[in-house]
């Protein structure tokens, strides 16, 4: 009998009946369908798997290259502030024993302005903030609480004055509201 190229195994043509040809086919294709169709299932499945591979990886290089471009710009930033604060505190002269001339008033200007460049940095912690005083902090039930409020208008209750970035004892209340 004449072989079959590319046919599997097991399976010879017979030249003179086709019939018992194409019932060996059916036979072989019936036996072996379920595992064809469950590697084709597996191949479709992994196939499906690595292009969701290719575009995470396509995602990550893109993240990637976005985080490069904000490390740098964060990286300039931050040079530019450092850069700020020496060149403000480059500006300071010798002021004299008065507190009040007006070298004295711009070297604490030109403090302010490299403190704030610092602070902005991380380099030096800066002042506290006063808590916020939320309305949901209130109990519902308290009608009149508003009414009832005690806290210096000034300072909110801080105890500290907002006019001195809270480093000073509040004016109207003298520093006794804070908790």
């Amino acid at each position: 009998m004449p072989k079959i190229y590319n046919a599997p195994a097991g399976f010879e043509m017979n030249p003179i009946g086709t019939a018992d040809a194409l019932t060996a086919l059916r036979r072989w294709k019936g036996t072996h369908a379920p595992r064809l169709e469950a590697l084709q299932g597996l191949k479709d499945h992994y196939q499906a798997e690595a292009a969701l591979g290719k575009e995470a990886r396509t995602s990550l290089a893109s993240e990637r290259e976005a985080n490069a471009i904000l490390t740098a710009e964060i990286e300039a930033r931050n040079a530019a502030l450092m850069n700020c604060a020496r060149q403000a505190e480059a500006l300071k002269r010798a002021c004299g024993p008065d507190p009040e001339s007006g070298q004295a008033v711009r070297n604490a200007k030109y403090q302010a302005i490299s403190t704030t460049a610092h602070i902005a940095l991380g380099t030096v912690r800066g002042p506290a903030a006063p808590p916020v005083r939320n309305i949901a902090d209130y109990e519902p039930d308290d009608e009149d609480w508003l009414e009832n409020e005690t806290a210096c208008g000034r300072c909110s209750g801080a105890g500290t004055d907002p006019m001195s970035d809270h480093l000073l004892p509040c004016p109207n209340c003298q520093g006794e509201q804070r908790p």
